[in-house]
């Protein structure tokens, strides 16, 4: 284990955040709410990505003890942005979405 730095979430030098604030974690939330926002299926994201469906699925999984859970590489972060028609920031960023509630404040 290691140390994490991230002062401006609370944490100190040392602790390790929470598993809902580990960047995988948050990808992963990330996708599957922005997917859900659109209203598409697992499937219908990759069909549209160009990927397989297993490929998709280990994107969007979370939670502890998850052992296949994806590292997408950049052309398939590329490809996923594109077929839910936003921009690739908007998966890695932690800011809450349109009309979403902070995940921090709950």
């Amino acid at each position: 284990m290691g140390n994490y730095v991230h002062r401006a979430n609370g944490f100190e030098t040392g602790q390790f955040p929470p598993e809902t604030w580990r960047p995988a974690v948050l990808f992963s939330r990330r996708l599957r709410e922005v997917r859900q926002l659109r209203r598409l299926t697992q499937e219908e994201v990759a069909y549209r990505a160009g990927i397989a469906v297993y490929t998709y699925r280990r994107l969007e999984r979370i939670g502890p003890g998850v052992r296949q859970r994806a590292n997408p590489t950049l052309d398939t972060l590329l490809r996923v942005a594109a077929a839910l028609q936003v921009d690739p920031s908007v998966l890695l960023t932690t800011r809450p979405l349109a009309g979403e509630q902070d995940p921090r404040s709950r």
